[in-house]
């Protein structure tokens, strides 16, 4: 199977400066960052319920495979169990990205609490973990927890915060949006005077990633949790947006939706590519949609991807463990030449009058001796 996921969505930070455009310094300000947050797919559990769980599966197989494909691969190749004493799911195997591999999901009242792969023709019998709800947990409790306690003013999201958008007759009745909302934007306190004054009238600001658009070509979900985007110019046909605080000015674009065919390509037509570079004078730092941590330098400019918010990790299986990039590409700077492993992670960003932009990556990796730790960006 081709690849069916990720975020292609841009979310570009401005961070040069913490002198306002009058002139005057400012006080100074903390932010989070995160990406691919998404959990993995959530299906009707009950035993009884089981025609409309593989529903679903052929209405997210059809978004790389023919409808009549679809169908077929799902009553074969999918295998649901059941626990005999509640009837409820707890087991899933299915296709991964070819012939020889398989996903093995395991599932709690519906959610997928751990995802492993193994490919059966080259390592048979040996799996690979590349998801667990544990970390994008951490994650979430851990953001929320800056904005608490005051050490994070906002948090901005590089997209795919929701499995995808289609789940559910309306955006209130996602399994999704409402986990986004109970797990963060109810725990979160309301816009301070400092964010006020600066016209902000939220906590979150967020790129729009292709799961937030599978089955939602409208936006309907983001404009329903975060109305107030529609401030700052995000509508339903024009997936940009950007806003300016304390002098420094956080851009948000849209790469477009996900083609298997050109999984790399920028087809945004909400606006269209040649649009969005009129709007952008400088590349910058922060980007998602690949489903790892990777720092590169290119000609003095230092750019993160960070896409370890909680979504299962890639690459992950042997003769898959790096991106293919052209010849020549700059180094990874932060696994250094090893293989990717599942890492989640967040990035807290100190913006201060006259100092450099402090970057902090907090990081969870289960398979460490040290599973949890703070490591400085970009010294």
């Amino acid at each position: 199977m081709k690849r069916l996921l990720l975020a292609v969505l841009l979310g570009e930070v401005l961070t040069h400066s913490a002198i306002a455009q009058n002139g005057k310094t400012t006080a100074g300000f903390s932010f989070d960052v995160y990406g691919d947050s998404r959990s993995m797919m959530y299906l009707p559990y009950k035993q009884s319920e089981e025609a409309e769980a593989r529903k679903l599966m052929v209405d997210m197989f059809e978004l790389v495979l023919p409808a009549r494909v679809a169908d077929a691969v799902v009553q074969k190749d999918v295998k649901l169990i059941y626990d005999p004493a509640s009837k409820e799911l707890v087991q899933m195997t299915m296709p991964f990205i070819t012939a020889s591999e398989v996903t093995t999901l395991k599932f709690d009242k519906g959610w997928v609490t751990e995802a492993s792969v193994e490919d059966v023709k080259l390592l048979p019998g040996v799996s690979f973990t590349m998801y667990h709800v544990a970390g994008g947990d951490w994650v979430t409790r851990e953001v929320v927890k800056d904005v608490k306690t005051g050490q994070a003013d906002f948090i901005l999201s590089t997209g795919d915060l929701v499995w995808w958008g289609k789940q559910g007759d309306k955006p209130s009745e996602s399994p999704y949006w409402k986990l986004v909302n109970e797990d963060v934007l109810k725990q979160l306190p309301p816009p301070d005077r400092k964010l006020e004054a600066a016209g902000l009238p939220g906590r979150v600001f967020t790129a729009v990633g292709n799961h937030e658009v599978w089955g939602d070509t409208d936006i309907e979900g983001i404009l329903t949790l975060f109305p107030y985007l529609k401030k700052f110019g995000l509508t339903d046909k024009k997936f940009i947006y950007s806003f300016d605080y304390q002098g420094v000015r956080f851009i948000f674009l849209w790469t477009g939706g996900y083609d298997d065919k050109e999984p790399s390509a920028w087809n945004a037509t909400e606006p269209v590519y040649a649009e969005q570079m009129k709007q952008l004078r400088v590349w910058l730092v922060f980007n998602g949609h690949v489903h790892t941590t990777e720092l590169y330098e290119v000609d003095g400019v230092k750019y993160l991807l960070l896409g370890g918010g909680g979504a299962e990790q890639d690459p992950i299986l042997p003769g898959r463990t790096h991106n293919k990039v052209p010849e020549g590409y700059p180094l990874d700077q932060y696994w250094k030449g090893g293989d990717p492993k599942e890492d989640y992670s967040y990035l807290h960003v100190d913006v201060k009058p006259g100092q450099p932009t402090k970057f902090t990556l907090n990081r969870f990796r289960p398979w460490s001796a040290e599973p949890f730790a703070s490591v400085e960006l970009f010294k």
